[in-house]
């Protein structure tokens, strides 16, 4: 009795070792380098003009010139299913990192309240201060546009070689 288990046990891992191992072919996806804060990811970016204009249709890109992309909004307040709306570039495709995102209200249920615009959050807009000499600058260096004799020339930065 004891070797027909053992010859069963045997037969069925036989079995499944012949199966053909089952392929993935271009299925290995690019890393999301996607932003996020101390708050969780980020989903959109609402961009101002220095004045507080919100801006829209901006274009966000990194040091090495790649474009900025944030994590899509999964869930709103209202509960209501919405959907990404990129802007179309000139050739056609979609521009997926145009900020802020904009998003088309999906199917709502009956007696759902849904909003069909979602307003831009309200943000502390910071003040500066207005173009020219400093204050309680002198007149004098206000009206200069160089560094004077006494500055000393910037240093130049020579790369550091490997050893």
């Amino acid at each position: 009795v004891l070797l027909a288990v053992w010859a069963v046990a045997l037969v069925s891992e036989m079995d499944q070792r012949l199966q053909p191992a089952p392929t993935f072919v271009g299925l290995t996806p690019e890393p999301a380098y996607m932003l996020s804060s101390k708050h969780g990811p980020v989903t959109n970016i609402y961009p101002y003009a220095p004045d507080g204009t919100p801006l829209e249709g901006v274009l966000l890109f990194d040091q090495d010139g790649r474009p900025l992309r944030t994590e899509t909004q999964l869930w709103w307040a209202d509960r209501c299913q919405r959907q990404p709306a990129y802007p179309r570039a000139a050739d056609g495709g979609l521009v997926e990192f145009a900020y802020p995102k904009s998003y088309q209200l999906g199917q709502v249920l009956t007696g759902q309240q849904c909003q069909a615009e979602v307003p831009r959050p309200p943000v502390p807009l910071p003040t500066f201060p207005p173009e020219g000499p400093a204050p309680g600058a002198p007149a004098e260096q206000a009206a200069t546009t160089g560094p004077g004799p006494e500055a000393s020339p910037r240093p130049e930065v020579t790369p550091a070689r490997p050893a």
